[in-house]
Formats: structure tokens, sequence, C-alpha cells
């Protein structure tokens, strides 16, 4: 059972992964990312070929939504010259209703000479014919979000990917002190997906602007030891929030209101993860 966290290939996030690459290169975590743009992604790819990370890169991007990437930006700035020899690169082809098996197969066609195995992102369930056509393909993985039962059983239990989005957004200030996040590593997906994924505590919502906050809530993700290893969400809120501004402030109120830092033995991080994987 592995996991696949989905990720939007920001800054941030791109930095946690380069942080962790020599760790997850012998995890069972493969990150699944969307290029947002490519300048800083591209700068990154050499480390985790170099480390050895296998890690899932979608190819057709959506967001953002005015201007996603395109397919053959995608190819040409990011998987050719730095990715074609990966063998631990996974392209990734988001399908959904409106996708045609003839998008299946040039999307074979162009990768198939790299010789790296493909995988698809399943939004809605696909045609009859698009999931012929990426049962023909031999995906690596097939990863499921909100299809049917009647889809999802015709691909391979041991592709099966099952993405869930537990992250509940709300306005920073009503952000409860924690809430259960997921008991997916424990296997209680297991019947019908081999693996499983979220959005982790970003959440499947992308947003293009920002503004200043009423309040910052600092989240971070603990291991419910009392009930079975289950992982549970912390919320630490500053105590201004009545107006914008006063980011620093408030970012340094949340911040002492955690109590427990990253040092902590309840600290979620991705090797306390990948041996609960097991």
């Amino acid at each position: 059972m592995s996991y696949f966290p989905v990720l939007r290939a920001r800054q941030y996030e791109l930095i946690a992964l380069r942080e962790l690459s020599d760790l997850l290169s012998d995890s069972l975590i493969v990150p699944v990312m969307e290029p947002i743009t490519s300048g800083y992604l591209a700068s990154n790819l050499p480390l985790f070929v170099e480390a050895g990370m296998e890690f899932c890169l979608i190819v057709n991007p959506r967001l953002p939504r005015s201007q996603p990437l395109t397919q053959d930006e995608v190819f040409n700035e990011l998987v050719l010259d730095i990715l074609d020899e990966h063998q631990s690169f996974r392209p990734t082809l988001y399908v959904n209703g409106q996708t045609q098996p003839a998008e299946i197969q040039a999307f074979s066609s162009r990768y198939a000479p790299l010789e790296l195995e493909r995988a698809y992102f399943l939004t809605s369930d696909p045609t009859y014919d698009t999931t012929q056509a990426i049962l023909d393909d031999e995906a690596r993985y097939v990863l499921c979000r909100e299809i049917s039962g009647g889809t999802r059983n015709r691909f391979n239990w041991n592709l099966r990917v099952l993405i869930e989005d537990h992250f509940h957004p709300q306005n920073n200030a009503d952000y409860p002190p924690s809430e259960s996040f997921s008991d997916r590593h424990l296997g209680s997906a297991a019947t019908d997906f081999a693996h499983f994924g979220d959005y982790s505590i970003i959440g499947d919502i992308f947003r293009e602007t920002g503004g200043l906050p009423f309040a910052v809530a600092i989240h971070y993700m603990t291991v419910r030891h009392h009930t079975g290893n289950a992982l549970e969400l912390r919320h630490y809120i500053s105590d201004q929030n009545q107006t914008r501004g006063k980011v620093a402030e408030k970012f340094f109120e949340a911040l002492a209101g955690c109590g427990k830092m990253p040092n902590s033995h309840e600290f979620f991080c991705a090797d306390e993860l990948g041996s609960l994987l097991g």
C-alpha cells in the first residue's frame, strides 16, 4: 500500500519535497504534482531525479484556470532533457467524462518511446471507450477521484489509488482545536483500492489570488496513538481576528499557541507515515 499526496508544485511544496527527497526515494510515498508554472519546478526536478524519488507529474494541468500549461509546454520544458531517462517518473493524464479515446492514444504515443510507465488521474467517470483505451495502455497507476464502482472495477485492484479530500476549509478564525483527518493508512480502503492518496492539509481548493487575513491559522497533522494511529489535524489560531493586517504578529500568536512544534513526538512527518505504511 502506497500513499499519493496530491500537490500543486508551488514553491513551498517543492522545497518540502526537496528536503525529503532522499527519504522519499526509499519509501511508499509517491507525490503527485500538478505544475502551476514550469520555472521553479524545472530547477527542482533534477534533484528529484538524482534522489531516485518516484513521482507522478500531471502533463495536462487544469490550473491556474486562466492559463494552465499546455501538454506541449510540460513536455518541452519539464520532460525533455530532465525526466526522459528517469525511470521513476510517471507521466500522468487527467481524465474526465469529456476525455476522448484519441486523447489517451496521443498521450500514450508521446510517452511510450521514453519507455516510462504511465498513470491516469480519473476525476469523474470516463466513457466506456476511453476507459478501454486506458486499459489497453497498461497503466502503472489509476488514481480515482469520485468515480463509480463500475468504472473502478474495470481496473485491476493493484492499479487503483483512492484519492480523497479530507481537509475542510473554513474561515481561519473558525477552525476547531482539532479534528479527525483520515485512517486510510490503516487499510480502511484496501477492499476496493490497493493504494490511497489525498490533498494533505492543502485541500483541493485552489486560489489564484490572496489577501490580508483576519486571522492566521497554522495546521499540522498528528498521529492519534490512543485511537489506533488514526490521523488528526490540529489548528492553532491567532488571538487577533477582528481586523485585517498585522500578519507577522498574528503568525507569531498562532505559533505561540502550538506549544509543541516539529521536534515534538506528536508532530506528523513523512518518516512516521512511512513506518505506519510498513
